[in-house]
């Protein structure tokens, strides 16, 4: 009996610290999805489930391109040649996230600084004007 519930416990342990709370909760899981943080000013488009097309952008930093890189709780924010733009702890669900910026190589993000994205349904209309006059109505993140 003794041995059952050793390999139980084992086996509960196991479960527990080898699952991903968030795994269904990164904005990659959601498709054709945009997510907006308004301080700074940064967007990030999720696109199909096939393409795999991921975009985001810092309007505060001449329109930086970036992507995420998630695991289960840490982002790292990389431009477009893996040079890290920012990192930090994640925190998801599934209409916002955020992250608490623990490394940053560019002015307009400080280290500690909280940057919120939130789920919506299109891109606000800064974000539209901005994207037209830096990378023209062509980016598949207009269509």
């Amino acid at each position: 009996m003794k041995k059952f519930f050793l390999l139980l416990l084992t086996l509960l342990l196991f479960l527990l610290t080898s699952c991903d709370p968030y795994a269904d909760k990164h904005p990659i899981n959601y498709h054709n999805t945009f997510w907006v943080s308004d301080n700074p000013k940064l967007s990030y488009y999720v696109g199909g489930e096939e393409s795999g097309y991921t975009k985001g952008i810092i309007y505060s930093e001449n329109n930086l391109e970036f992507t995420h890189l998630f695991s289960s709780v840490w982002v790292e924010t990389v431009d477009y040649d893996d040079n890290t733009i920012f990192s930090g702890k994640g925190n998801f669900n599934k209409e916002s996230f955020s992250i608490t910026v623990t490394r940053s190589n560019v002015n307009s993000i400080a280290i500690d600084d909280v940057i919120i994205f939130n789920r919506i349904d299109g891109l606000p209309e800064w974000a539209i004007e901005m994207l037209m006059s830096t990378i023209g109505e062509s980016d598949p993140i207009l269509d």
